[in-house]
Order: C-alpha cells, then sequence, then structure tokens
C-alpha cells in the first residue's frame, strides 16, 4: 500500500525534475546560439542603450499620468526635454553595458532606480502634491514608515513598470558582448565604459547642471512651484538638475569683515532692548490644522474654530504661508523654530536631516542661555526626521516622544490631540514646580495625520457635514477631519482653560503646520472636488491652498482682536516677541523691524506689506541678499555674525 501511494509522488517529482532539465537545456541552447552571433549581439546591445533608457522614461511619466494615450501626447510636446534626460541615461547605460559585457545589467540596475523613483514620485505627489527629489534620499527611513502606514494602492501603471523592467532584463540576459578575454579585454572595457561614463558626466554638467542652459530651455527655476517644473522638464533631467542644485555655496563677496558689519547692522536697525520679563512660552504646531469650513465650504454639524476665534479676539492672529501641503511638517517646524527660510535651501531638502549641527543658532537655544528650561513633546517616534538629535542640537533639554505617554487616548492611528495637550499640561505643571526661570516647550500634535478613514468616530460624537457635489465615501473622509478639526480645537480650549488658573505669565504660539488633501488611501482628494479656491487664479490659488492660520495668546496681557497681514512661519516668533514683549535675539529682532518693507518669503513669492503677494524684486531682492547671508553664515558659515544677532 505504502508503495503504490509513493509511485505518483516519485513520478511527480521525477516530471519536475524532467520539466527543470529542459528548461536548463533550453537556456543554456539559447545563450550558445546568441554567443555564435557576436554582431547580432553587438547590435542588440546598442539598441538597449539607446531604446531601454527612453522605455523606462516613458514609463516613468505613464505611471504618473496614468493613460498610455495622454502620456504619448504629454511627451510629444516635450522631446526636447525627454531627450535632454536620455542622453546621460543611454550614456551610463552604454558604460555598465561595456564595463560587464551584459547589457541586462545596467537593463536591471537602471529599471530598478527608474521604477522606485517614478512610482514614489507618484505616491508623493498624490500624498503631499510634491514631486521626488534629490534630498528624499536623507529621509527613506521615514518615507518608509509614511508609505506602510498609509497602505498606498497598487495601481496597473506601477505593475507594468515592474513587468516591462523584468521582462527587459530576462530578454537581454542572453546577450553578451564579444570583447576579448584576459587582461587585453578588461583594459579594452575599461577603457570604453570609462570614456562613456565620462561623456555622461560631461554631459550633466555642461547641460543638466548648468543653469543659463536650463532657463534657456525654460526649465530650473524651481521656486514658485517645483511640481509644474517637473511637468515642463519630465521626471529624469529636472531630477539630475535638483542633484546638483543640492549644493551650496555661499553668498558673493562673503568674508568676515563684510558679515560683521551686515550683522551690527543689523542688530542696530533692530534696536536695543531693555525688557527683563522672562514669561513662559509654549509653542503648539497642531498637525494638518487648517480653516476646514473656509476651504471646504458646507454645513457642519458644530463649530470647528470655536475656541481659536474665542481666543482670537484677545490675542494676535492670522494666517501665514505655509512651505508644505500634506506633508513637511519638519521644514515648517524648523522655520519656525530657527527664523531661517525653507525657500533659501534646495528645493524639497529637510533641514533637520540634512543641515543640523552642535549648537545650532536658534530660538530654544537662544533661551536656553537666557536660563530658560527647553522641553519637546511629540507623540510619534522620536527618530522621526531626526528629531532627537536636532532637538538636542537645538538646546532642548528633554524630548517626550510617545514612549513616555502614558496610557494615551487615540484617534484613529495615532495619539489623541487631548492627551498630546494633557501632557503639555502636566510637562509644564512639572517644569515650573522645578525651576524660577523660564519654560519654553515646544509641542507638535499629530492627530489630523494622513491618511484618513471614513466612519471611525460614532454617531453622536462625530461632526457631521453636508457638502454639495460629494458622496457618501467622501463624506465620511470631510467628517473624520472635521471630527479632528474639533478636537484639535477643544484641545485648545482645554490648554487655555488650565492657563487662566496659573500665577504665572504664559504666552501661547499655536498654529497648524499645513493645509492637507481630504483623501483616503486610494487618494481620493475630496478638496479636489469641493475646495472653492479651485474657482481662483493660479496665484490667488495656491496662496488659498497654503496658507495657514495662527494664534498668539497671552493669559496676563490681552489684545484686542489684533489681525496681521498674511506672513511667513519664520515670522511668527518675531511677532511674539514683539507684542508680548518676551526674550528674543537680535535675529529676530531684525526680522520683525522688515515687516513694513517684506513680510516674508515663501514657495517663491515676496510678501507685501498689505499681505499680497508677487515675485521678488527691487528692494525686496537687497532685503533677501541680506538675510541669505546671515542664514548661510550661521547654518553653513563660520559663524562671524552669532555673537552680534545671538549674544
Amino acid at each position: 500500500g505504502h508503495r503504490k501511494a509513493a509511485l505518483p509522488a516519485r513520478r511527480q517529482k521525477s516530471t519536475i525534475m524532467q520539466q527543470s532539465t529542459r528548461i536548463r537545456n533550453s537556456w543554456i541552447r539559447l545563450r550558445r546560439w546568441f554567443a555564435a552571433r557576436p554582431v547580432l549581439c553587438t547590435v542588440i546591445s546598442l539598441l538597449a542603450c539607446a531604446g531601454v533608457p527612453l522605455l523606462y522614461q516613458v514609463l516613468i511619466e505613464f505611471t504618473r499620468i496614468r493613460s498610455f494615450t495622454i502620456t504619448l501626447t504629454y511627451l510629444s510636446g516635450r522631446i526636447s526635454n525627454l531627450l535632454l534626460g536620455w542622453v546621460p541615461l543611454a550614456l551610463l547605460f552604454l558604460a555598465l553595458t561595456l564595463l560587464t559585457r551584459r547589457p541586462a545589467v545596467p537593463a536591471g540596475i537602471m529599471g530598478v532606480i527608474l521604477a522606485t523613483g517614478g512610482i514614489s514620485n507618484y505616491l508623493k505627489l498624490s500624498y503631499r502634491d510634491e514631486p521626488v527629489v534629490p534630498s528624499d534620499l536623507f529621509i527613506l527611513r521615514d518615507a518608509a514608515t509614511i508609505g506602510t502606514e498609509m497602505r498606498p494602492a497598487i495601481t496597473r501603471e506601477m505593475v507594468v513598470f515592474a513587468l516591462a523592467v523584468i521582462l527587459v532584463t530576462v530578454a537581454l540576459t542572453f546577450v553578451r558582448l564579444p570583447w576579448p578575454k584576459g587582461g587585453r579585454g578588461w583594459a579594452l572595457r575599461a577603457l570604453s565604459g570609462g570614456m562613456a561614463l565620462v561623456c555622461a558626466c560631461l554631459f550633466t554638467v555642461r547641460e543638466i547642471w548648468h543653469e543659463p542652459r536650463m532657463r534657456a530651455r525654460g526649465l530650473g527655476y524651481f521656486s514658485t512651484g517645483l511640481a509644474d517644473e517637473y511637468y515642463k522638464g519630465t521626471f529624469v533631467p529636472i531630477f539630475l538638475h535638483m542633484l546638483g542644485d543640492m549644493k551650496i555655496d555661499p553668498p558673493a563677496g562673503y568674508r568676515k569683515t563684510s558679515v560683521e558689519q551686515l550683522a551690527g547692522e543689523m542688530a542696530a536697525q533692530a534696536g536695543e532692548r531693555d525688557s527683563q520679563a522672562t514669561p513662559d512660552i509654549l509653542v503648539v504646531m497642531s498637525e494638518s490644522w487648517f480653516d476646514l469650513e473656509r476651504v471646504i465650504p458646507g454645513e457642519y454639524s458644530q463649530d470647528l474654530t470655536a475656541n481659536f476665534d474665542r481666543l482670537s479676539r484677545e490675542g494676535v492672529s492670522g494666517y501665514f504661508l505655509s512651505e508644505g501641503y500634506t506633508g513637511g511638517t519638519a521644514n515648517i517646524e524648523f522655520s519656525a523654530l530657527t527664523g531661517f527660510c525653507t525657500d533659501l535651501l534646495p528645493q524639497g531638502s529637510t533641514a533637520y536631516s540634512e543641515y543640523m549641527h552642535e549648537d545650532f543658532a536658534s530660538y530654544p537655544l537662544y533661551l536656553k542661555q537666557q536660563g530658560y528650561t527647553n522641553v519637546a513633546i511629540h507623540p510619534y517616534l522620536r527618530s522621526f526626521y531626526d528629531r532627537e538629535d536636532a532637538y538636542a542640537d537645538m538646546g532642548f533639554d528633554a524630548f517626550y516622544d510617545m514612549e513616555d505617554f502614558a496610557d494615551p487616548t487615540y484617534a484613529g492611528d495615532y495619539i489623541s490631540e487631548k492627551s498630546t495637550i494633557d501632557k503639555l499640561i502636566d510637562t509644564y505643571k512639572e517644569e515650573t514646580a522645578k525651576t524660577g526661570g523660564g519654560v519654553f516647550i515646544h509641542t507638535v500634535t499629530i492627530q489630523n495625520h494622513v491618511s484618513y478613514t471614513g466612519g471611525i468616530y460614532p454617531d453622536g460624537y462625530r461632526v457631521t457635514a453636508k457638502v454639495p457635489g460629494l458622496n457618501k465615501e467622501e463624506t465620511a473622509l470631510l467628517e473624520t477631519v472635521a471630527t479632528n478639526m474639533r478636537d484639535i480645537d477643544r484641545a485648545l480650549g482645554r490648554l487655555t482653560d488650565y492657563l487662566e488658573t496659573v500665577d504665572r505669565d504664559v504666552i501661547v504660539l499655536f498654529f497648524g503646520d499645513h493645509q492637507t488633501g481630504v483623501a483616503d488611501d486610494d487618494t481620493i482628494n475630496v478638496n479636489e472636488k469641493a475646495a472653492s479656491y479651485l474657482s481662483l487664479p493660479d496665484q490667488e490659488r495656491m496662496v488659498e491652498k497654503y496658507k495657514v492660520p495662527f494664534l498668539i495668546w497671552s493669559n496676563h496681557d490681552k489684545k484686542d482682536a489684533v489681525t496681521e497681514p498674511l506672513t511667513t512661519a519664520y515670522m511668527l516668533l518675531p511677532m511674539l516677541g514683539a507684542y508680548y514683549d518676551a526674550p528674543q535675539p537680535a535675529w529676530m529682532s531684525w526680522l520683525h523691524s522688515t515687516l513694513p518693507e517684506c513680510r516674508g518669503l515663501a514657495r517663491g513669492y515676496a510678501i507685501a506689506p498689505d499681505g499680497s503677494v508677487g515675485l521678488p524684486e527691487g528692494q525686496i531682492n537687497e532685503l533677501l541678499r541680506k538675510y541669505w547671508t546671515v542664514q548661510y553664515d550661521l547654518m553653513f558659515g563660520k559663524e562671524y555674525s552669532r555673537d552680534i544677532l545671538y549674544s
């Protein structure tokens, strides 16, 4: 009986072995067939060098556009830009083919890299309305974490790209260039491959990294819309151009005497401050908090900004033009804490991950020198955006992350705003009980972080919404975000109600980091369907899309509903210091003194004193030159200005 049962298994194993042997023999015959035809292999290799990089470029755009017909139409009007990216790719493909004798090697390597780039570009555009940039390489770990939590859907175009890479690589596996063997062959391959590589580098430097030539083609000016530049230039040449743009050169005439003279002029313009006040300062940056009822008008069952509106009548409020949309939190945070403009840094860079160093010039470090205790709170991973190291560099004495929260409540996937504000209040109580000096606490919340799921809040607690044109699924997404917004406002009220009971002078700076696309994992974006700004001209639409409310409030110095014109994130703390007589370095006092000339630079636009936006020109460019000279000096240079502006 056992023998009878074993016979089918043995036959099945034998059949599998026979099939495997046949496949292996067919593979060997194909390799021998191609090996006997060196001219054909050479022709196929050269065709692959020309055709495969072009195919991959088309697939990158196809992954983004998601329509092959529209992709071809789009590329037909950008042939010269497509070829601009094709030349270095083809030369690199040729170099690797010559060095290895196998075109399958560059087909596989280049395919994996470009497919990863193309797919990542599509996902980032869907998530943040921003394309992939070279600086994203510095935050791969964080990007992977976000990608895992968002659970992005795999599209047909992604599968097509992946299959194309596999098929091309497998098809070219049989092809080998007929180069001589031995030392002579190696020398010939190294020489020819090296020459092709040098040509690729020279072309990139002289054409793609050459700003005047790129501008002559209508490309290379990133400040006012990076996504638009990618659209005009196609992915590869713009990505390569930005790779060269990562190098940060010193301002013209950068030297000790000129920087010290400029810093002295800034300090004189800022004026002397004789205040000895040391109020406690609480900064709360709320994840994806914005005026939802303005952006997506409709009927909401509850007032989403009741506490914010009430507190605005007692303080200073307005809007600032954010650098991010749906993401980019760390850069807005960096800008607010330092007074540095991220618009002057390489596009897409993340300062926390790339540019921080010990004793980094910042507001917390200045306060620490004045005897303040500095604490940072963020209910997420302490390694995210390298915050742990960045906070230490900026002079924070302690950093509490999600592991330091005792039994927090969750709203969806993230720690709730209420638990975060409770942690802030408890930390404030502990720190003020230990010190007679000032306390500075910087808190970043996370409840309203993407992505969103409809129906996570029960009836009776959930904010309901009625917006014309939205279906049931879209309305459910909107109601989740609206409930988060209501919770954020309640937490703000909880914080300020507590501060009204303490006998210390406290100033609160509260703001969102950016607006967000009200979308789920499949990138259904309610904003695109219902937002009122879609009917506006491009520039006005940009302002409406990126502006975020802020509030400066104090428990001891009530204002009469002061409203500031549009400004930038790096002007918020200078305004706080000026309105409430809080300590601040001469650098931030100088920033505040420039408001009558320019209210800041964001997204490539200068903000005029009345809050209108336009391209920087004339006197504004001279102001920005001074600004960049000091920012470069303090971030990357010899810090000649530090003793003058941060003493």
